[in-house]
């Protein structure tokens, strides 16, 4: 079994703080994930995860706690006129037969969720997947996704649309 914590902090350099031309950022991030065997056939991971951002710094504080702001992200955030508070939720179900393995996945993550620790980052989506993996020969395995991917799920999102997904690797 496999239990774990991420906390992640970023912010823009204090020497922009006082530039009203710039817009320096700050984000946290707090994550709870793990993965538990309830047998030797099956395994449960779930992963869930809170973004604090602010868009401008500049903005003004709030002080008032709300189980929304999760009392500051462990103080590691300060909340603004302008801060937002979005979630991201992984989980599956993995059935280990043997040599082969076959699970479900789900992920959901939230309309407008950023955080500065990562280049890119698709928001407003939730999937759900099968997965599968399984050697062929000695040295050939094959392994693979297919599922459904629900784009848009904000009631006055623009871009609503359902896509088939799909992957399939062989080492």
């Amino acid at each position: 079994n496999q239990y774990a914590l991420s906390v992640f902090k970023a912010d823009d350099q204090t020497s922009i703080q006082n530039d009203t031309t710039g817009h320096p950022k700050e984000n946290a991030v707090v994550s709870l994930n793990f993965k538990h065997h309830i047998s030797e056939l099956v395994s449960f991971n779930f992963e869930r995860s809170v973004s604090a951002f602010t868009d401008d710094t500049h903005s003004p504080r709030i002080d008032i706690q709300t189980h929304t702001t999760g009392y500051n992200m462990l103080g590691l955030f300060t909340r603004r006129a302008n801060s937002i508070y979005r979630y991201a939720t992984k989980g599956g179900i993995e059935f280990n037969l043997n040599e082969a393995n076959v699970g479900l996945k789900y992920e959901e993550v939230d309309d407008s969720y950023r955080t500065l620790g990562t280049v890119f980052q698709d928001n407003d989506f939730r999937s759900y997947s099968l997965t599968f993996s399984f050697p062929v020969r000695t040295k050939l395995f094959i392994s693979g996704e297919v599922g459904l991917r629900d784009q848009g799920l904000e009631a006055d999102a623009e871009n609503k649309d359902k896509n088939f997904i799909g992957m399939l690797n062989a080492s």
